[in-house]
């Protein structure tokens, strides 16, 4: 009794792959049905000067990182460097790279990507041409395809090697990083090293 899950990895894109799950006891074998899998490729996509890699989970594609874009689909600049009032206050789309203006803020930029308000998120026009911010389905397809809920969180999350205080295994290689983000109710940068939001 009882449920068993795995995690598929090394497998040759463009293939079709066939699997199927036993489990052996003192009383004999038992068998599962016979299904399969396509193991999608995904192009890596350049934009704004950056090339951002590409991972299939399931039937998905994803960013292998977060995003950096500071303009919308159509070219127009995303309102940045917004102070505390300004950023919460804000009615309209907006960006920022965690703690602003400060020594860190290439390097974040560099690990953690752009942070965004909830307007550029649902704008529709954040990401680059055939690209889009996930919705809840596919997050919940995302995580039904690395085991569930309960273990998608550590399959995603980066490795506590590259993240000390993630549990991440980052079995599936989707590197989720801990970048932080911007209190809704302060504008304040809070928890980079420590949480991530999507």
């Amino acid at each position: 009794t009882g449920t068993f899950t795995a995690l598929l990895t090394g497998l040759t894109p463009g293939l079709t792959y066939y699997y199927q799950a036993y489990a052996r006891n003192a009383i004999g074998n038992g068998y599962g049905d016979t299904l399969s899998i396509y193991a999608m490729t995904c192009e890596s996509i350049d934009h704004e000067g950056h090339t951002y890699a590409t991972l299939a989970v399931g039937e998905q594609c994803w960013f292998a990182e977060n995003l950096k874009a500071t303009t919308d689909r159509g070219g127009a600049a995303i309102p940045s460097c917004l102070d505390d009032d300004a950023w919460i206050a804000a009615s309209h789309g907006a960006t920022a790279v965690y703690a602003e203006g400060g020594a860190e803020e290439a390097s974040n930029l560099d690990a953690y990507g752009r942070l965004y308000n909830g307007f550029a998120a649902i704008s529709g026009a954040l990401c680059p041409e055939g690209w889009h911010v996930p919705r809840r389905a596919e997050w919940e397809a995302l995580f039904a395809e690395v085991g569930d809920v309960d273990l998608a969180g550590q399959i995603l999350k980066a490795s506590s090697t590259d993240i000390p205080s993630w549990d991440g295994t980052n079995a599936a290689n989707f590197s989720a990083q801990a970048g932080g983000l911007r209190e809704a109710a302060t504008g304040a940068f809070a928890n980079a090293g420590i949480q991530g939001g999507w």
